[in-house]
């Protein structure tokens, strides 16, 4: 890059994470309090709780239903952003949407109580009173996730931060007056969850509700029709999250059958470096939105070239996330066990190589190409990642126990979709407007990138 072109990506890049101080805030205060709250909730000494921790796994799904399906609908949305009317229209549907596959996942769990526990999670308690119970935190925490994601799609970030916050912070609360109380007992544990997701679906439909410049009830009843097209995306969107996480707990299983102190080593550096995954999250939803909206208006070259300082933006928070990562790690690897100190220095730097083409990739594939409604590419390049890695499981133990290896085999699923992405993002065939109203798309060739929070709502 020029000079000139250089000073004006680091203005963009900083602009950015400016306009989007509250989102990055959300990150890294979710990350510290579900911390806390899995430290409160070991200190309970629940005796059953591997009962809580095995439901609480299957949670994850809730978060694929609703981000799956949310992620689908934003792109509507977003190219559709100069019409209220259609914005409305598909926030609606989207819940409606949301809302049945909430209520078909929920009933599953409400009708097959023992092949979940024992087949799935491998837990066969006395009681189910805890799991019904659960099973409505289950359905609330996809009503939650969808409606939490909308009002973060329409960079409400403040109230983002306060919407996803606290019914963690209530969480926390709960835990604590059961702690000094000495009740332990799960169903209250199962009540608490509940009421706390009820809580934050409530404060998320007001907040959408009184939203100034998108005022929304999305309990509003809203016709179901999608066109063909959309339904494709829809669908691969939210199957693409689904064999993402099928393949995520593959590489744990994989992991797990090679060498137990390899496979917490990685899960360690999971959970710790999470806290700084969140400056990667808080710039791609940014430049997601940013080029979504730019396809809406048919502005193309400036939704390329959004896209282009993305690329640029994700190799400079690696770089980052890399520094920090071993200037912390270390340390903290050598306080907590002395074990996986040595080990630390081959696991760490493999580990920052697979997140390299992790970065890189998720930038490609979902903030960027899944933008313009491109997706069964994409979608087949998932489940090919997925199929590896699940093959992975049954002849990785047989490999040499080489840390390097080990990692770089289970990364290949990241690493060799890069190029077929980058060759993607070259051809610019992603760049398509799917606007319901493409006459709308009056906002031309302004490519003024160093304001990028020139849709966001003003609080």
């Amino acid at each position: 890059m020029t000079s000139a072109k250089q000073k004006e990506f680091w203005k963009y890049f900083f602009d950015t994470f400016n306009s989007g101080k509250y989102l990055l805030a959300k990150f890294i205060l979710t990350s510290v309090l579900c911390i806390v709250i899995s430290v409160i909730s070991n200190l309970l000494g629940v005796k059953e709780l591997t009962y809580l921790n095995a439901f609480l796994s299957l949670s994850y799904f809730a978060s694929m239903i609703s981000f799956g399906i949310s992620s689908g609908v934003l792109v509507f949305v977003n190219q559709n952003i100069d019409s209220k009317e259609n914005v409305s229209k598909y926030v609606r549907q989207g819940f409606e949407l949301n809302l049945i596959a909430s209520l078909l996942f929920t009933a599953f769990l409400v009708a097959a109580p023992r092949f979940v526990m024992e087949k799935i999670t491998g837990y066969l308690p006395e009681d189910y009173t805890f799991y019904y119970i659960m099973c409505g935190y289950f359905f609330l925490t996809c009503i939650f996730g969808y409606l939490s994601n909308v009002i973060q799609n329409f960079e409400l970030f403040k109230i983002t931060l306060f919407v996803v916050a606290s019914p963690l912070v209530l969480t926390i609360i709960s835990f604590l007056i059961l702690y000094f109380a000495g009740a332990f007992y799960l169903i209250l544990i199962a009540i608490m969850y509940a009421v706390t997701q009820l809580v934050g679906t409530v404060f998320a439909i007001v907040c959408l509700m009184r939203n100034k410049l998108f005022p929304i009830n999305a309990l509003k009843p809203a016709a179901l029709k999608f066109k063909a097209s959309q339904w494709r995306l829809l669908f691969s969107v939210f199957f693409s999250e689904f064999v993402w996480s099928v393949g995520y707990y593959a590489t744990s299983v994989a992991l797990l059958r090679v060498d137990e102190g390899i496979f917490n080593t990685y899960s360690y550096l999971e959970n710790v470096l999470d806290l700084l995954n969140g400056f990667y999250f808080t710039y791609a939803i940014i430049s997601s939105i940013r080029i979504t909206q730019a396809l809406g208006r048919n502005n193309f070259d400036l939704a390329y070239k959004h896209a282009t300082y993305s690329i640029y933006a994700t190799l400079v928070l690696w770089f980052a996330y890399a520094a920090i990562s071993m200037i912390l790690i270390y340390p903290i690897a050598l306080g907590v066990n002395d074990a996986y100190f040595n080990l630390m220095f081959i696991a760490l730097p493999a580990y920052l190589i697979i997140n390299l083409f992790r970065f890189v990739g998720w930038m490609f594939c979902s903030y960027m190409l899944k933008l313009g409604g491109k997706t069964t590419l994409l979608l087949v390049m998932e489940i090919l990642a997925t199929l590896y890695l699940i093959g992975l499981c049954f002849f990785i133990q047989y490999l040499p126990q080489n840390v390097f290896l080990i990692y770089t085999m289970v990364s290949l699923g990241d690493i060799v979709p890069v190029p077929i992405y980058f060759y993607m993002y070259k051809s610019k065939k992603w760049m398509v407007n799917i606007n319901d109203n493409s006459a709308l798309a009056a906002d031309t060739k302004t490519e003024n990138l160093t304001t990028p929070a020139d849709n966001t709502n003003k609080k």
